[in-house]
């Protein structure tokens, strides 16, 4: 690679190593916060808890959209060699998934100071636009990172095998499972969460490899 492209290779690596290392830390928060509320849970306690909650929840969507950014700059960045197709995939369903956080943010924020008859409604929309923009961002997102392994991988890049078969296990899964939601099979957001911090976590590793070695 010439001098300029290895620079964009390293600053991509760095991105994803810091965006996709503090995203498992950002979802363990968030299941801890949300294991208060039943899946069955009616409105009105989803609201109770919402009012007693949004402001963990809205520092942790804060800092969550700002690693899909950096995941979304890291995978432009990485977009040279055998896996340019994959990270260019995945940048797109990192950008997507962006705008869900300040829907999330204002939507409940606002919903939250409103009486319950009439929060309840805008509550319930803001929650299904933004699982919408949740499942498909990161069906993209995840689709992309495993392509973008797998193409790394058949084109000759020295990734060691305990880092790209962790990513590809955790990517893959979270991308079935992804791909089930969006097809409308009923499965918890958990299970396709569960492979995604996998994900998370092997190509965090990844990004200090390519940090600190490139590409």
């Amino acid at each position: 690679m010439v001098p300029d492209t290895m620079d964009s290779v390293r600053i991509g690596g760095i991105l994803l190593m810091v965006g996709c290392g503090m995203m498992p830390f950002i979802i363990v928060e968030y299941i801890l916060i949300m294991k208060a509320v039943a899946t069955d849970a009616s409105v009105a306690e989803r609201l109770v808890h919402s009012r007693a909650s949004h402001h963990a929840l809205s520092r942790g969507w804060h800092f969550e959209a700002l690693g899909m950014a950096m995941l979304a700059a890291a995978a432009f960045c990485l977009a040279e060699g055998p896996g340019k197709a994959g990270w260019i995939v995945a940048g797109v369903g990192a950008i997507a998934v962006i705008p869900m956080y300040a829907l999330m943010i204002g939507g409940f924020g606002a919903a939250n100071g409103l009486p319950d008859d009439q929060a309840g409604p805008l509550f319930m929309a803001t929650r299904a636009v933004a699982t919408e923009i949740f499942v498909f961002g990161n069906l993209v997102t995840g689709a992309g990172v495993t392509l973008a392994f797998v193409l790394m991988q058949r084109g000759g890049t020295s990734i060691a095998p305990w880092i790209v078969w962790p990513a590809l296990l955790g990517w893959g899964g979270s991308t079935l499972g992804f791909l089930a939601l969006y097809a409308g099979v009923s499965l918890p957001l958990a299970a396709a969460g569960a492979f995604a911090l996998l994900g998370f976590v092997a190509t965090a590793v990844f990004g200090a490899s390519v940090a600190v070695n490139g590409l």
